[in-house]
């Protein structure tokens, strides 16, 4: 991926290049190789993700013309420069993937910060395929604690991980237990962060390993 640096007359590329594709990424011009063959398998949970990105997408404009400003302000202040859509896109996909069914976020929170980083992360096993996930900090305040999870393929740390959403709980039980149906002698690996009412996530954790008994 090669990086685009700007001069006074040229502040901003997009669109394909010949085989390339000039984009912005995290703020930064980018050009990349085009992909005139994406990898599309169309399985059941792509398509899920697909009919809710449709469904954010018109309930965006659905918006009366106060809501659209404050989520143009509020994009503005993200540090990664996406669009009011994409800013309510975000916020309401995570807020779909943690807790299902939940409400929508009409309005933006009142700030672009994040919620306190959850410290101290520990996995032991309890019972066959089971986990115990223990966390210090935070251990007061209204946000969940959420956990993502991959089974490691053996010991292979070559392999892309493919972490999947485990478990979630209140910040404040400080422990949460993890079922899963994994034979004994399963790697897992873990790795938790904090979200809010708003949708804000903190960083993820350092990831932690422990197998199943």
């Amino acid at each position: 991926m090669a990086k685009i640096y700007y001069s006074a007359l040229v502040n901003r590329m997009g669109g394909r290049i010949s085989h390339g594709v000039a984009s912005n990424w995290k703020g930064r011009g980018v050009l990349k190789r085009h992909n005139a063959h994406p990898h599309n398998p169309r399985s059941e949970a792509q398509q899920t993700i697909r009919g809710l990105l449709n469904d954010l997408s018109g309930e965006y404009y659905s918006l009366t013309s106060i809501q659209k400003e404050l989520w143009q302000s509020y994009s503005v202040a993200l540090p990664d420069g996406i669009t009011p859509l994409n800013a309510f896109i975000r916020l309401n996909m995570i807020m779909q993937k943690y807790f299902p069914g939940s409400s929508r976020l009409e309005t933006p929170p009142p700030t672009p910060s994040t919620p306190e980083h959850l410290m101290g992360l520990s996995v032991s096993p309890i019972g066959t395929g089971n986990f115990c996930i223990q966390w210090t900090s935070p251990s007061s305040g209204t946000d969940a604690a959420v956990f993502d999870f991959w089974p490691m393929p053996g010991y292979d740390n070559t392999i892309s991980p493919n972490f999947k959403f485990g478990v979630s709980a209140d910040v404040v039980d400080l422990c949460v237990a993890m079922n899963s149906d994994y034979p004994a002698g399963t790697v897992l690996r873990f790795r938790g962060r904090t979200v809010d009412a708003f949708g804000r996530v903190s960083p993820w954790t350092n990831i932690v390993s422990a197998t199943t008994v």
